[in-house]
């Protein structure tokens, strides 16, 4: 009888815990994602800075966006390479329009080249941007 207790309280032990060890489970797979997906960003924009340098650009700073961009519940990446410009906004998308995911290209303002520390040279600046979802694209990031 004694041994058919233990057993039984083991048993109640382990079903109060499991909502806990579920918890736990779920908040541990969450910063595994952000983790990943942070990392993937950091990848992204160091191959889109070097993209961007093979194209002939000359590149004065590159920032990486990570997180909810505001169109949906989900984790985007966003790398933003700031360039010198000699060349067209249509003629910069063209250059590198091959790149995987979404590329746009524009003529930043003030705002942006501040946040991204870039001090303009005589000539104009492009920020060129790539677009794509994260690897955990439906992380607690994206909410």
């Amino acid at each position: 009888m004694a041994k058919a207790k233990k057993i039984a309280l083991r048993v109640l032990l382990g079903v109060l815990a499991l909502p806990l060890v579920l918890i736990i489970l779920f908040i541990v797979f969450e910063v595994f994602g952000a983790i990943v997906n942070h990392a993937a960003g950091n990848l992204q924009t160091k191959r889109f800075t070097g993209y961007a340098a093979e194209q002939g650009f000359e590149v004065l700073a590159s920032d990486t966006f990570v997180g909810n961009s505001g169109n949906g519940n989900h984790v985007d990446l966003i790398s933003s390479v700031y360039v010198t410009a000699d060349r067209t906004t249509e003629e910069a998308l063209a250059l590198i329009s091959s790149c995987d995911g979404s590329p746009a290209v524009w003529t930043p303002d003030e705002e942006d080249l501040s946040k991204a520390g870039v001090t303009p040279p005589e000539e104009g600046v492009l920020m060129l941007r790539l677009f794509n979802s994260a690897p955990f694209a439906d992380n607690i990031e994206g909410h």
